[in-house]
């Protein structure tokens, strides 16, 4: 009977053993699975027996970098206005009036322009206007050549816009031949020196010239015979010249011509009516 007992509290012993470290390790486990936020009391902390950490590692995952956007706007800035011209030397020749010109906007802007000529006597159409980018403008420039001065064209056009400017260069020659007026023989008419019995025949050739430049020479061709006479001319007063001319030895008409030169190497002439006659 004694076995029995002894046996029997040793199994209730190794029970109330087993209970009391099931209960430890509830504990434990509670303590372990409770938020870190809730606290744990006086009495829960004395009954804790041990205390496991657990570690948890978070994982940041790299977010892409916010690229600030630029509220200022990229702006090209708009190339100014620009004119080049057809042609910088134009050439009006010797007896041109008229030359054409163009005028391209090669700029990014619209522009106003105006042009001026160095020669009164060269005119533009038009003077003025308003060209836009891009644009081609024809300019026609005028010479009057009943005002210009003779001999040779040198003038400058010059083309305006904004505070830019090109320059044109006209070239070109005026002539103005000598104007032959009133020319005449004095008598007009002259007997052939063909024998004995007649003096020689002989006349003074007057003449006006005129012109617009300074008069070179003025001489008087005639024909004598089978030759060709030239005689120069001399200043008589302003602009009248004189000249005596003859003998005449053949009853043929002497051609008589008066040809005046200025400077320029330009000439008029006009001829002088005459006539020649037998010996009587």
């Amino acid at each position: 009977m004694k076995s029995h007992n002894k046996k029997d509290w040793l199994k209730l012993t190794a029970v109330a053993v087993v209970a009391i470290v099931l209960a430890g390790l509830g504990t434990i486990i509670a303590s372990n699975v409770a938020p870190a936020s809730s606290p744990v009391g006086p009495v829960a902390s004395e009954a804790t027996t041990s205390t496991m950490t657990t570690t948890v590692t978070a994982t940041t995952v790299p977010q892409p970098l916010a690229v600030a956007a630029d509220s200022s706007s990229t702006t090209v800035p708009t190339e100014p206005a620009e004119i080049e011209v057809s042609d910088t030397v134009v050439e009006f020749g010797d007896t041109g009036t008229t030359v054409n010109l163009e005028l391209t906007n090669i700029g990014g802007t619209t522009s106003t322009w105006t042009i001026e000529s160095s020669e009164p006597a060269i005119s533009t159409s038009p003077t003025e206007g308003e060209i836009e980018s891009g644009e081609v403008v024809e300019v026609s420039a005028l010479l009057d050549r009943t005002v210009v001065a003779e001999g040779e064209l040198g003038a400058i056009l010059t083309v305006f816009w904004g505070d830019q400017e090109v320059q044109v260069f006209v070239q070109g020659v005026h002539a103005d031949n000598p104007v032959i007026i009133a020319p005449k023989a004095s008598p007009s008419t002259v007997v052939a020196q063909t024998g004995a019995d007649c003096s020689p025949g002989k006349t003074t050739i007057t003449v006006r010239v005129k012109d617009t430049s300074e008069i070179a020479e003025v001489i008087v061709r005639w024909s004598n015979g089978a030759s060709v006479v030239e005689t120069t001319m001399t200043l008589s007063d302003v602009e009248n010249y004189k000249a005596v001319i003859g003998p005449f030895v053949e009853v043929v008409s002497p051609n008589v011509k008066v040809v005046a030169k200025d400077v320029h190497d330009n000439a008029g002439g006009a001829a002088v009516p005459l006539s020649v006659v037998a010996c009587p």
